[in-house]
């Protein structure tokens, strides 16, 4: 009777905590789209929360890489992407077939953990939307790091519990393994690569506005910079951390959009910015081509999992305490 309880309370404790993310993460993109509504209706709510829209900020505050304002309309794009992951951990707990104990162990690759890490983003997000809104800089740029550091540690447990118990995954629950890689791993990297992309103007207003620093040569180290940060990291993708993102794709769409923000509003011929915006953007979509074929060859020439087994207990049905990986 002890392992069911067990089971029961693993269960139990996995579907609360997805509730908890689908409540939390709903409120949060309530609030981020709220900030930028239009309508008498939802005026009249925003400014019971909200001071400005959040783009008139980025206007008041501005700096060589600031987008149009067009390009802030990402941000519905990966509040309904995230969305739909947290609505399928959340309708996981509705399955008929109860798992067993090794699928508990190995197969939950939505933990309670990270769903943990989760609530603290989500909700370091908008107290980051609050403090932006009313012009606290220095306060706003730390809670934005943390959002980001905080997406970064979701996807770190999200990558290893994938390919711990991959070939399980692969086994008995498929979709389970496609949901974490399409929806939840992509749509948290774009979550953090688009915080990142901010989190570098707003370190630029600190820097040229309280730091009086030069703003043309500010802005073009701060965007060469973060080109030569996704070129390194297409590079270790390739190389080093392969078995783990082989497919996460969406930091190169959401670097290229940003790229083409920055050049639509700031696009003078032969200037500094532009070239580093043209050059960010080459890199984003080259490095996107050339990724897509190289995913594609390494998914048949070299499968991921092969070194995994699965004890012929497990394949059978058979409860047993732990699933079996080996991990080159």
């Amino acid at each position: 009777m002890l392992p069911e309880r067990t089971e029961t309370k693993i269960d139990y404790c996995g579907g609360f905590a997805a509730i908890i993310s689908g409540f939390i993460w709903l409120a949060t993109a309530v609030f981020g789209v709220l900030v930028d509504a239009n309508g008498k209706c939802f005026n009249d709510l925003r400014f019971a929360i909200f001071r400005n829209k959040s783009h008139a900020i980025y206007e008041h505050w501005m700096t060589d890489i600031t987008p149009y304002k067009w390009s802030f309309a990402v941000w519905e794009f990966l509040y309904t992407w995230n969305m739909l992951w947290v609505v399928y951990c959340v309708a996981t707990i509705c399955r008929a077939e109860k798992p067993n104990e090794e699928d508990n162990a190995c197969s939950n690759i939505f933990p309670v953990r990270l769903h943990a890490v989760w609530w603290l983003c989500s909700i370091t997000h908008v107290a980051w939307l609050l403090l932006w809104d009313r012009e606290a800089l220095v306060a706003a740029l730390f809670l934005q790091g943390f959002v980001i550091a905080s997406c970064f540690t979701c996807l770190i447990i999200s990558h290893k519990q994938t390919y711990r118990c991959g070939a399980l995954l692969q086994y008995k629950h498929p979709w389970d393994l496609w949901v974490a890689r399409t929806l939840f791993q992509n749509g948290v990297s774009a979550l953090a690569t688009w915080n990142l992309f901010l989190f570098l103007i707003n370190a630029i207003v600190l820097l040229v506005y309280q730091g009086h620093l030069p703003m043309h040569m500010t802005s073009t180290a701060v965007l060469g910079s973060f080109g030569v940060v996704v070129l390194i990291w297409f590079i270790l993708e390739l190389s080093v951390f392969d078995r783990w993102l082989r497919y996460t794709f969406m930091v190169y769409p959401i670097v290229a959009w940003a790229a083409c923000g920055v050049l639509a509003r700031h696009f003078y011929l032969w200037s500094p910015v532009t070239i580093a915006g043209l050059c960010l953007l080459g890199i984003a979509v080259v490095a996107l081509i050339i990724r897509v074929p190289v995913v594609v060859w390494r998914n048949y020439s070299y499968p991921l999992y092969v070194e995994q087994t699965i004890p012929k207990r497990i394949e059978a049905g058979v409860s047993k305490r732990d699933c079996v990986t080996t991990i080159l």
